[in-house]
């Protein structure tokens, strides 16, 4: 399907949520290449801890919403929707701090995702669409060691631990209450490519768009 998105004259925001491997980051990577969309991460907002060493940062929860700086996430998207070019931060999931920081230019869309993406109120009142996807835990389970094992370089053993004392508890505690405030909830077991084009299709209508073949 093709669009004439660009000519869009206000900036539209898509938050998409779910927990831990569920399926938030390839529907977002998919989105964004069918809206050339500027994609963020919430996980790209992780606070520095530049003052802590390596192991103090290692112990951090980083599955609670407070590990996240959300000024500095909400300034980003108000700057992006205000047609701004921002310097996002460049976060190293084997340091566990900032590395550095890099330019995102404005576009027509832009898609955030993470766990803690339908979290807050000041996002959710900028949002023109709110997506939680749902998975089997057992499924996000399974994936997530296997990300952990070859993205970032964790034992089994570690993720596990990680797993039961942090993200499980907190995806109960912060994430899946969230579906309560979503637009719309999508499978991320299902096909990815029929959630985006569904998807898709809503946002043109709401957006007044056609698309043609």
């Amino acid at each position: 399907m093709r669009h004439n998105f660009r000519e869009m004259a206000t900036p539209q925001l898509l938050l998409i949520a779910g927990i831990s491997c569920s399926g938030k980051t390839t529907l977002a990577s998919e989105l964004g290449r069918r809206l050339d969309a500027v994609r963020l991460s919430v996980d790209d907002y992780y606070r520095p801890y530049e003052n802590l060493t390596f192991e103090e940062r290692r112990a951090i929860n980083f599955d609670a919403p407070d590990s996240i700086d959300v000024d500095g996430l909400v300034g980003d998207i108000r700057s992006l929707l205000a047609g701004q070019t921002i310097h996002k931060p460049q976060y190293s999931f084997s340091e566990f701090t900032r590395v550095g920081y890099e330019p995102v230019y404005p576009g027509p869309f832009i898609v955030l995702e993470g766990l803690f993406a339908l979290y807050w109120n000041q996002l959710n009142e900028l949002a023109n669409m709110k997506v939680f996807v749902q998975a089997d835990s057992a499924v996000c389970l399974a994936r997530r060691l296997e990300r952990d094992a070859v993205e970032r370089g964790r034992s089994e053993y570690d993720s596990m631990v990680r797993y039961r004392t942090h993200v499980e508890p907190n995806q109960q505690r912060y994430v899946l209450p969230t579906q309560a405030v979503a637009d719309r909830i999508v499978s991320g077991e299902t096909c990815l490519q029929s959630n985006a084009q569904m998807l898709v299709e809503q946002i043109a209508q709401a957006a007044s768009f056609t698309l043609q073949p």
